[in-house]
């Protein structure tokens, strides 16, 4: 086995990014989608162009329109603005643009 150069090898990471604010974006190719461990939802993982691996955690809205587009695609995902809710103790609902080429 021969020596390995460690200045070859970059490390992969891998980030969780939220959409907090109204117009937030991402955008990247779409490498995957995994199931979430605590709510049962999906996690999907978007490779940015920078490298960057973003994993975002789907809502039944998101989920809805990603549902549809293929690994391997480019994907442009926008938090386009909140629905509120009226229901007691549950949080309003965040809305998004999904886009792909």
């Amino acid at each position: 086995m021969s020596k390995e150069n460690k200045s070859e090898w970059k490390p992969v990471e891998d980030k969780i990014f939220k959409f907090e604010k109204i117009g937030d974006f991402v955008e990247g190719v779409l490498l995957g989608v995994e199931d979430g461990a605590v709510y049962n939802n999906k996690v999907y993982k978007i490779k940015q162009t920078d490298g960057t691996i973003l994993s975002i955690f789907s809502t039944t809205v998101l989920e809805s329109m990603m549902g549809s587009i293929p690994i391997g695609n480019e994907v442009k995902i926008v938090h386009s603005g909140i629905k509120k809710t009226t229901i007691k103790g549950r949080e309003d609902t965040k809305l998004y643009e999904v886009y792909t080429k």
